[in-house]
């Protein structure tokens, strides 16, 4: 996976968790915030989507992650939902899901009164 977890020690995002790609080459890495510093709410979280080899290599691990409690319940209604599964579908090319190979995706989630309510996909790389 190209996608991890860190949290910031240092900088004006101290405390900060962050979705961050992992990237070789001339591009930039991309960083994708959520403060997790004592406040009554947030207004956003973020959120991976993975569908990996398993261990088996005829087997797949799909990995659904966020940066807190309500980004992975995002995700896992993310996949649970019938229009987002087809506009994925769609972007990653196939038409039926026994068609998906591996791939990372983060979404961006908007967040009122700690549900989530609206999500965005904001990153998406095949394998």
């Amino acid at each position: 996976m190209n996608l991890f977890f860190n949290g910031w020690i240092s900088g004006p995002r101290k405390g900060d968790l962050a979705i961050s790609t992992c990237i070789l080459g001339p591009m930039r890495p991309q960083r994708f915030f959520c403060p997790i510093r004592p406040a009554p709410h947030f207004s956003e979280d973020y959120a991976i989507i993975a569908l990996v080899r398993g261990l088996n290599p005829t087997r797949s691990t799909l990995i659904l992650a966020g940066t807190s409690t309500l980004g992975t319940q995002a995700a896992v209604e993310f996949v649970c939902q019938p229009d987002s599964v087809q506009g994925l579908l769609r972007q990653l090319g196939v038409s039926t899901a026994s068609e998906l190979k591996p791939f990372e995706a983060v979404i961006q989630v908007e967040v009122k009164h700690d549900v989530p309510v609206r999500t965005k996909l904001v990153l998406l790389r095949k394998f």
